[in-house]
């Protein structure tokens, strides 16, 4: 039994149960799906509006004692058995942990000594160690570069200044690979997904993971051949929808959601428009 608090912004009964199952099982979804799943191209995953409706879910076990909401139909020795799957999920758990503790008592016990006993006063240093402590060198002070940049952003936030999804480069990451600095991890797969999708994100990326629009994107931030070249056969396209729609790229970069999806229709209209009358002639 999931619904949100407050659905006096929603007219569409179904609709708003069917977007609180949705929030209710984020979690679910992110761990059972491919990464790649169309789901999490969608401009109600990527914009984060699903942080900001999940404290509006709420949920219960047959009935609900803020909204009084009741669920029918239901026998009893059903949620019966659910709760007795909650303890045993528990009891399973806490039994993992104990174990997991035990196996790892030796190693706890040997690395303990190791770090308090000398051999011949003197420990030795191995080319793998010496490694490591570079290795974590270069993570801190890439954790500090980017502890840095989240201060900013916090900053700019604070001050009314540019937002996540705004048209800078203003709060979205980089990426170190390869010897340079990336707006995208390293195994981050272009999509391929329905137009208007990849239209959301070729203007606004994904703010929640703080990657920025896809048309800021260059050939070589991706590093696999062939997302390479549907990034190329993308550009093209929304390189062709452009001229269509009636406004210029600076103006699509600074309208509202709303605007950008009045411009994508009024190119799908010139578009079909231009190729009705050529097909007719």
């Amino acid at each position: 039994m999931i619904f949100f608090q407050d659905t006096t912004h929603f007219t569409q009964h179904n609709f708003v149960r069917l977007l609180a199952s949705i929030v209710y099982h984020r979690d679910w979804l992110t761990a059972n799906l491919h990464r790649n799943h169309p789901l999490f191209n969608t401009r109600i995953w990527t914009s984060g509006i699903i942080d900001r409706l999940a404290p509006m879910v709420l949920s219960g076990s047959g009935r609900n004692p803020v909204s009084l909401l009741t669920a029918t139909g239901i026998p009893p020795h059903i949620l019966l058995a659910n709760e007795i799957a909650k303890v045993d999920k528990k009891v399973e758990t806490m039994r993992g942990d104990l174990m997991a503790k035990l196996n790892s008592l030796p190693e706890e016990v040997k690395a303990t000594t190791l770090e308090n006993v000398q051999i011949n006063g003197v420990l030795p240093i191995t080319h793998n160690q010496v490694v490591a402590m570079i290795s974590d060198l270069r993570q801190t002070l890439l954790n500090t570069i980017q502890q840095q940049n989240d201060m900013h952003l916090e900053q700019q936030q604070a001050s009314g200044g540019p937002s996540a999804d705004s048209a800078t480069t203003a709060g979205f990451r980089s990426w170190l690979w390869k010897g340079r600095f990336h707006p995208v991890p390293q195994d981050f797969q272009f999509p391929t997904d329905n137009m208007s999708n990849i239209w959301h994100l070729w203007w606004a990326g994904r703010s929640i993971e703080r990657i920025a629009p896809y048309r800021k994107l260059e050939p070589y931030d991706l590093d696999k051949k062939c997302m390479r070249n549907r990034f190329i056969k993308a550009h093209q396209v929304m390189n062709f929808i452009i001229s269509k729609s009636g406004t210029s790229v600076s103006n699509l970069a600074s309208s509202s959601s709303e605007q950008k999806i009045h411009f994508l229709q009024e190119a799908y209209s010139n578009i079909f428009t231009e190729w009705y009358w050529r097909c007719k002639c």
